[in-house]
């Protein structure tokens, strides 16, 4: 909550799930997969996402094609620090059960 409405000054923040590209490399061979990550914006996102969540005060939306993947599942979005540089990470609740 502090680092989004005191460092990246949003009074009211949306936290979106979306899928975005990961491309995985192999020796001379690469392929593309679709990963789940997260943005935050300032204002509501567009038609192609959906409300999923506001019980804990920021509205959470999640991108129609990963709705079935990530429904029913626990998901911690937390702080990502990579050297000086801030955000949000994404973990889906089973992942983080199977790591401890």
């Amino acid at each position: 909550m502090y680092f989004l409405h005191v460092e990246k000054k949003l009074s009211n923040p949306h936290i979106v799930i979306y899928r975005g590209i990961l491309n995985l490399t192999y020796g001379y061979n690469s392929a593309f997969t679709f990963a789940s990550k997260v943005k935050v914006e300032a204002k509501r996102p567009n038609e192609y996402f959906i409300m999923y969540d506001e019980s804990q005060g920021i509205p959470i939306w999640i991108e129609r094609g990963l709705l079935a993947k990530l429904e029913d599942q626990p998901i911690l979005i937390s702080m990502k620090k990579n050297g000086l540089f801030k955000g949000l990470k994404l973990e889906i609740g089973t992942k983080v059960l199977n790591r401890q």
